[in-house]
């Protein structure tokens, strides 16, 4: 393994591990009849979580493919804010519209990483290269309704933390996989 990659294989393992620990803490059976104090607490935890989470998978999977120092961090952190947010507010008030959110998040977060006009380098990678766009959003797709399934059939198996843990594994995981392929989507 080389140096340059040492350091963002790390990250991308640690934003996948720790992110499902925490994600999976902040679920916990019984915590929907804790105070309301408490439950704010912990949906607030879970939400940086998982802009922490979401900021660190496209940090290291843009700096597996060039100089991690070419990493822009600050216009990368805003952009995966925005994405948070917009994907929570839409999943509750239109779940199906959540989607096309996250797909336009895995043309966005890698344009984000340098620092220059997003939405543009975004709507040019797509551009460039439509029907590789299509085929990393028809994956993409695909893997959103095998999520589904698999939490649906691990929240009848596993339940509590565990099922928690395993469900957000999975979904890391699969980020990363579809975020390293629009990363090298981007700088092709």
């Amino acid at each position: 393994m080389t140096p340059h990659r040492t350091l963002p294989l790390l990250v991308l393992a640690a934003a996948i591990m720790l992110g499902a620990v925490l994600q999976a803490a902040t679920a916990v059976p019984g915590l929907g009849r804790a105070a309301p104090t408490t439950f704010l607490l912990a949906a607030t935890a879970s939400v940086v979580t998982l802009w922490v989470q979401v900021t660190a998978l496209v940090w290291a999977t843009s700096a597996l493919g060039r100089p991690a120092a070419s990493v822009r961090l600050a216009p990368l952190a805003m952009w995966s804010a925005i994405v948070v947010l917009l994907a929570g507010v839409l999943l509750v008030l239109a779940p199906l519209a959540a989607v096309v959110v996250g797909l336009a998040a895995l043309f966005v977060l890698p344009a984000a990483v340098a620092g220059r006009r997003t939405v543009s380098e975004a709507a040019r990678t797509i551009r460039r290269h439509p029907w590789r766009a299509v085929v990393l959003a028809l994956g993409a797709l695909i893997a959103v309704a095998l999520l589904a399934v698999g939490a649906a059939a691990a929240g009848l198996f596993l339940t509590g933390f565990v099922g928690g843990a395993v469900m957000w594994v999975a979904f890391g995981t699969a980020g990363a996989v579809l975020l390293g392929a629009a990363s090298r989507l981007q700088r092709v």
